[in-house]
């Protein structure tokens, strides 16, 4: 084995211990939520139908071969983290003033500054098009309580 498998397989192994520590904190956090069955599902029963596939990607990761033209890890630069992590708290603190559709533009909209080839017509139409989307779904079809326009706009 060369040195740069060796280095391509160490991420790989990275990511798959990674995914499955995500999917058993994932699970360990809904254990006091009601799993429910498959004829009446609880609040926890979707959340943990995932931990469970993610933690099923993890194995498969982890015991694939690395592939040979793989590029070693790196670290996304500081910018780029500091906006994905400010996202959701955009997202918090915007949902109660602004509503759902301009809390979700927001976000999305300045997620899509942390990548340096996104341009500005395509963050736009991204967050325009994931807006609508989550309007249509969570007002529309699950008719969810989250207000559309916030304290802002209705006073």
């Amino acid at each position: 084995m060369s040195a740069g498998n060796g280095a391509r397989r160490k991420n790989v192994i990275f990511s798959g211990i990674f995914l499955i520590i995500s999917a058993v904190m994932g699970g360990y956090a809904l254990t006091t939520m009601n799993i429910g069955t498959l004829d009446r599902m609880g609040p926890a029963f979707f959340p943990v139908v995932l931990s469970a596939i993610l933690a099923a990607l993890a194995l498969i990761v982890l015991f694939l071969p690395a592939p040979a033209d793989a590029e070693p890890l790196s670290i996304a630069p500081s910018r780029a983290i500091v906006i994905i992590i400010a996202c959701p708290m955009i997202f918090g603190f915007a949902i109660e003033p602004f509503g759902l559709l301009i809390a979700v533009f927001l976000s999305i909209f300045v997620s899509c500054l942390a990548s340096q080839v996104t341009t500005l017509r395509q963050a736009l139409l991204l967050s325009t098009a994931f807006s609508l989307f989550c309007v249509l779904v969570f007002h529309y079809l699950l008719s969810m309580t989250i207000p559309l326009w916030g304290s802002v706009f209705t006073g």
